[in-house]
């Protein structure tokens, strides 16, 4: 009995020490996302008033939208005003700082 609750607790000790970090984010192209296979599997509108709200100190003229993206168990969203996703203007699609992945 007290070699298994031995057991057990050096688990508990080891455990932490095995986990993995936390992945981290990382910053890149919506066309390059498209090409590694990503999907698009959401995109939400935000409008002018809560854009001004959550990116204040920000100049936003325009409403924002995000678009979601996954690949198996990585993620990836993507920032853009509304009206150049509409165009879909190169200048933003090959922006590696509207887009960060994890």
């Amino acid at each position: 009995m007290k070699a298994l609750i031995c057991l057990g607790l050096a688990g508990l000790i080891v455990q932490p020490a095995l986990a993995q970090p936390a992945p981290t984010s990382v910053q890149a192209t919506f066309d390059s996302l498209l090409a590694a296979g990503y999907e698009i599997k959401a995109l939400t509108v935000m409008s002018d008033a809560t854009a001004k709200e959550v990116f204040a100190g920000e100049t936003i003229t325009t409403s924002q939208m995000f678009i979601t993206l996954q690949k198996g168990t990585s993620v990836a969203v993507c920032k853009n005003a509304t009206v150049t996703w509409l165009t879909l203007a190169d200048a933003n699609l090959t922006d590696p700082t509207r887009c960060a992945k994890r």
